[in-house]
């Protein structure tokens, strides 16, 4: 109902129940994501300026979110603990703690001695 009350209004469809139809299941959000923040992650461990942990939890953080990509990709339940559980270390938990710590870091700095 609320759909077709947005469609009189506003004269064209709601898709807030719809894909996304040039990302259908995820693969830029969640895969090509994880793998861009697996060589972040990569460089952040090869550099000096950094905390060597801040690079795993940078490993951490690209392998729940191809996992994420995978299980979405398999299973088409979004309510499946498969697709449930890595969406919420993910997106609360671990890359929030991720970009916080690499904003502190970038924001103090550090000098090479």
């Amino acid at each position: 109902m609320s759909g077709g009350i947005y469609f009189i209004s506003h004269g064209r469809v709601w898709r807030g129940s719809l894909p996304n139809a040039i990302d259908p299941r995820g693969l830029l959000a969640f895969g090509v994501a994880g793998l861009g923040l697996c060589f972040i992650a990569w460089l952040v461990g090869q550099s000096r300026l950094f905390p060597r942990a801040l690079s795993y939890l940078g490993y951490v953080a690209a392998a729940l979110l191809v996992v994420l990509y995978l299980s979405r990709l398999i299973i088409l339940e979004p309510t499946n603990l498969l697709i449930v559980l890595p969406a919420l270390l993910s997106g609360f938990v671990v890359n929030p703690l991720w970009y916080i710590w690499l904003g502190i870091v970038l924001w103090r700095g550090r000098r090479i001695s």
